[in-house]
């Protein structure tokens, strides 16, 4: 799947110009995504602002229509469907809203909010809706009290539960949540997380789940997506991505991740951080070679890395992979030689003049960690 952003309108024109980029062509937001979200399955959706994440979620919904590609859902490819057809379909596709704030009519109260989606498409009558909007509520760990507020009078923790309840609303199958716990505290934030996990336990939901929070993405998430300039860098299980990620940029990522202890040491090959390219202008080849500490030369800035799939499973977009390659072991760059953990070459005992443990003076035992 596709979605460009045409810079040719009056209005994106103008700000182009002003902006110094007057000959960039179509912003690529979405530059051609491929992926599977399986039945019961939380995939998280990782990456730097403006790397698509936001954008290709609202276009597996076609809130945004896509520039090009296929959308399938249960076998039924929706890029085909009429609006009227796309409505029908959207009680069993939601979304939570990145700011609860602005996507709350802050002219209703909550209850009139709950029961819109149930007037919409079910058939009920008023206690049955009453009644429902109390379990709803209660599903998200709300007083039925909340419902006789207006969004402003609620929290933001409070607002986003509402969003939440009114997303669930239809008993949906895919939910695409979108930074659904930026800004909030982190007690609230945990119990957010702990109250989709019930939800998703009760209704058999598959969850995309779009978020910085590497953490919070580790911790929600049966596997991950890291995204790049509108690209997949990176996929596949949680724990192995997150332990021994393969992809330069999955490990810029990890690397990014604040220590626990000032003396910790990084465990990852430092890499040019910088800013990342424009949409509008990317780098030919490989959208990551400007800032990739792995760069091995013309074929980097040339060719696009085709997605391989590797031996335990996930697959990456880089050149230094092909199909059913063993993943490069923890402590190792992608070279093949051995890194220390500030990311320099290691020392090897055997060459000519290195140190061998004889020469190394006794030092007082301690902890790596601090």
């Amino acid at each position: 799947m596709k979605k460009h952003f045409s810079t040719d309108s009056a209005t994106t024109g103008l700000l182009s110009r002003l902006l110094g980029g007057s000959n960039a062509g179509p912003v690529k937001a979405v530059d051609g995504v491929s992926f599977d979200l399986l039945e019961n399955e939380t995939l998280g959706v990782v990456g730097e602002s403006g790397c698509g994440k936001s954008t290709m979620g609202k276009s597996l919904l076609r809130l945004i229509e896509p520039t090009s590609g296929d959308i399938r859902y249960d076998g039924e490819s929706l890029t085909d469907l009429s609006d009227r057809e796309m409505r029908d379909r959207r009680q069993h596709l939601q979304l939570i809203f990145q700011d609860p704030g602005s996507s709350l009519n802050p002219r209703m109260k909550v209850k009139h909010l709950l029961r819109e989606p149930l007037t919409n498409f079910r058939s009920l009558s008023r206690e049955e809706q009453e009644r429902q909007i109390d379990e709803l509520l209660q599903r998200v760990d709300l007083p039925t009290t909340v419902k006789d507020r207006y969004p402003h009078e609620l929290s933001g923790g409070q607002q986003q539960r509402v969003v939440i309840a009114r997303a669930i609303a239809l008993d949906p199958e895919v939910i695409v949540a979108d930074e659904p716990v930026t800004g909030l505290d982190v007690s609230v934030q945990s119990n957010i997380l702990s109250t989709l996990a019930d939800i998703q336990d009760e209704l058999d939901l598959s969850l995309l789940f779009i978020a910085h929070d590497l953490a919070v993405i580790r911790h929600i998430s049966d596997r991950v997506m890291v995204l790049y300039l509108g690209h997949i860098a990176e996929l596949g299980d949680s724990e192995a991505v997150f332990a021994n990620p393969q992809h330069p940029y999955t490990r810029m990522l990890k690397q990014s991740i604040p220590r626990s202890h000032p003396e910790q040491e990084k465990d990852e090959v430092g890499a040019d951080t910088g800013e990342p390219p424009s949409p509008s202008n990317p780098p030919s080849g490989c959208p990551f070679h400007p800032r990739c500490p792995a760069y091995i030369g013309d074929v980097c800035e040339q060719e696009y890395p085709e997605e391989v799939e590797l031996a335990d499973g996930r697959s990456v977009a880089c050149h230094h992979f092909e199909d059913g390659d063993e993943p490069v072991p923890e402590g190792r760059d992608l070279g093949g030689s051995e890194t220390d953990t500030d990311g320099s070459p290691a020392v090897d005992p055997s060459a000519d003049g290195a140190a061998s443990v004889a020469d190394v003076p006794d030092v007082a035992e301690g902890n790596v960690d601090g």
